[in-house]
């Protein structure tokens, strides 16, 4: 990774030092502790995994990873309305943190270790959710389930440029959700008509600032159109935009 970053245009590494050992490692900190949320504590023999996910992504897993005299293994599967997590421990148990993102304003049904069933904390942040729990994983294999409802998931359209293209794709920089309206913040290029999904099964009654495509049973795409007027706006520059959407109040059970 280079000391100076431009984000302008797309092109291949030129100036790397390959002595530079800590600007490759910029890369595999930014998957550990930025992706996956890894936190390894050899000497108490305790790991955090709080994964973060790409909407797109439905599973990943993490190999001969050591905790301090045992070796363990991990992978996640998640849909629109569980995570599951598959632990395979080859040596002494492991105190362990599990903390996953769901979707921004889902509600937690259950979790359950193997046949029984633990505690859960929802925590809802202001720009995403979790659920955390603490377990001892034992020696073998371990399932555990996460079972949630409702709730929303934001994911920019993916895109992969061609060497010396400038970049054009959606940059989501922020979402929130407060009284059952989701506002998705961007930087956009006005010239170009771009879009980001959204899932979730609760009804959409409104969209401010885009359009709505249903294309899947809780799957849809929000399409904000190019302006008409971009080429006196400095089509090629990056403006900031925001979507509101509103949904429907939730039906409550009589």
């Amino acid at each position: 990774m280079h000391e100076a970053l431009a984000g302008d245009y797309y092109h291949e590494e030129s100036e790397s030092v390959p002595e530079q050992t800590w600007s490759s490692a910029t890369f595999f900190f930014a998957t550990v502790d930025g992706l996956l949320g890894l936190h390894v504590e050899g000497t108490s023999n305790r790991v955090a995994f709080s994964p973060h996910l790409p909407e797109h992504w439905d599973a990943v897993s993490v190999k001969n990873l050591r905790v301090g005299s045992s070796k363990i293994s991990l992978s996640v599967h998640k849909s629109t309305d569980q995570i599951r997590l598959d632990l395979q421990n080859e040596g002494a148990p492991v105190r362990m943190a599990f903390d996953p993102e769901i979707p921004l304003g889902a509600q937690l049904r259950s979790v359950r270790l193997g046949n029984a069933s633990i505690a859960a904390k929802l925590e809802q942040h202001s720009q995403d959710a979790h659920a955390r729990m603490e377990f001892t994983l034992p020696r073998g294999n371990t399932l555990l389930t996460v079972e949630y409802k409702g709730g929303v998931a934001v994911a920019p359209s993916v895109s992969q440029p061609v060497i010396g293209e400038p970049s054009k794709a959606i940059k989501i920089t922020g979402t929130t959700l407060r009284a059952r309206v989701l506002t998705v913040g961007f930087d956009f290029l006005p010239s170009q008509a771009l879009s980001f999904e959204i899932r979730t099964p609760w009804k959409i009654r409104d969209v401010e600032g885009g359009t709505l495509k249903s294309i899947l049973p809780e799957l849809y795409r929000v399409v904000i159109p190019a302006s008409k007027q971009s080429a006196s706006k400095e089509p090629d520059v990056f403006q900031h935009g925001k979507v509101a959407v509103t949904f429907a109040p939730e039906k409550t059970a009589r």
